[in-house]
């Protein structure tokens, strides 16, 4: 499965360690829209959780 831009946009602030109510504030929505997007993106990427799902974002060179 694929990452959709807003996915993988959360999943970048979240890889630098910005909390999800901050990443809610810079992206413009609620705090459950991130936790949505980053269970979603933790999903398709087979990871157990948000930061599994950066390190394996990282390796597969979807996000920086």
């Amino acid at each position: 499965m694929e990452l959709s831009r807003r996915e993988r946009e959360v999943l970048q602030l979240a890889s630098h360690g910005m909390r999800n109510q901050r990443i809610a504030s810079l992206v413009g929505v609620h705090l459950s829209t991130v936790k949505k997007f980053l269970w979603k993106a933790a999903r398709k990427l087979g990871a157990a959780n948000t930061q599994h799902a950066c390190c394996e974002a990282l390796r597969k060179g979807l996000i920086q």
